[in-house]
């Protein structure tokens, strides 16, 4: 086991909110957890988790590390938060605790609802490096866009048989129409 230990928290607006958690049905829990298994993995490439404890040149490459990954995780996050403008919601980051001081190595931004579709890849693909789940909300909400105009298309049909049997494809999407485009 690691001599440290992690510690998720719920920033919005620079305070914290929430302590240690992990909730199956949080929509950034898959994000957060890969960013946990990665994390364990570089401490366990680095051999961190077993010399960091008794060894100074081990401990300084694990905080060396640790604050690297900290203002990486900043940044990303704010990346999306800048992007997002208005629509900027909740942050979540995870912590990894050593000797009492607490570094995020992963991070979670949740815009607000109803964030516009084009906003929304905006702010998803804001940071330098986006993540793979950055990169599947965005083509998500391509997709999205995609479907929407699809749906406006069915609408300017000339017969109304022709435009339910046009729409009734995208039925399951009828939830697309409150979103606006920007």
């Amino acid at each position: 086991m690691f001599p440290g230990q992690y510690l998720r928290v719920l920033v919005v607006s620079g305070v914290v909110l929430a302590g240690p958690a992990m909730a199956a049905d949080d929509p950034c829990g898959a994000e957060m957890d890969e960013m946990q298994d990665k994390s364990i993995a570089e401490i366990r490439r680095h051999n961190f988790h077993s010399n960091a404890s008794s060894n100074k040149k081990a401990e300084k490459r694990l905080i060396a590390w640790l604050k690297k990954r900290h203002a990486e995780v900043e940044r990303h996050e704010e990346a999306h938060e800048a992007a997002a403008g208005k629509w900027a919601g909740k942050t979540e980051y995870l912590y990894y605790e050593w000797r009492g001081k607490k570094y995020a190595i992963a991070g979670c931004h949740m815009p607000k609802k109803g964030i516009p579709l084009e906003r929304k890849i905006k702010a998803a693909l804001a940071p330098k490096s986006p993540s793979d789940t950055d990169k599947t909300v965005a083509a998500q909400a391509k997709a999205h866009i995609e479907i929407k105009a699809a749906r406006r298309n069915c609408r300017k049909l000339k017969s109304r048989a022709k435009q339910q049997k046009c729409l009734k494809q995208y039925s399951q999407y009828r939830w697309l129409d409150k979103y606006p485009l920007r």
